[in-house]
C-alpha cells in the first residue's frame, strides 16, 4: 500500500446563492476537514497545449480517506484539498465506497 499523508479537505458548506443576483454567492467561507489519506499511485504530470502560454501542473495522484460524519454530510461541496507542502489542489474525480472515499486531484485550486 502507498505512503499516507496528513491531507485537510475544503469544503465550501455554507455557500448560498443571491436570489438576485445569480452565480453571486454571499459566503464564500471554507472549512478544513483534517484526514489521513494513503496515496495510491504517485505520478505528477506536466502538460502543456499549443492553446496555452502557461504549462499546467497536475497531480495524478489518488488519495484514499476514511469519512466522517461531517465530510460524508457535505461531501458534495468539498472543494480542493490541501496536500503536503500546503498548496491546495483541484478535485477531478472522487469515488465513494461506504466509508471510504478516494479524490483524484488535477490542478492548482484558484477558488
Amino acid at each position: 500500500m502507498g505512503r499516507r499523508s496528513i491531507i485537510y479537505i475544503g469544503l465550501a458548506p455554507d455557500n448560498v446563492e443571491d436570489p438576485a443576483h445569480p452565480g453571486v454567492y454571499l459566503n464564500n467561507s471554507y472549512v478544513e476537514k483534517r484526514v489521513i489519506a494513503t496515496e495510491i499511485e504517485v505520478s505528477i504530470m506536466n502538460t502543456s497545449s499549443s492553446d496555452s502560454t502557461n504549462e499546467t501542473i497536475t497531480y495524478g495522484n489518488p488519495l484514499s480517506f476514511n469519512i466522517n460524519n461531517y465530510i460524508l454530510k457535505h461531501k458534495h461541496n468539498i472543494r480542493y484539498v490541501r496536500y503536503q507542502d500546503g498548496n491546495k489542489w483541484s478535485i477531478t474525480k472522487m469515488i465513494q465506497n461506504s466509508r471510504t472515499m478516494t479524490v483524484y486531484l488535477g490542478g492548482a485550486y484558484n477558488g
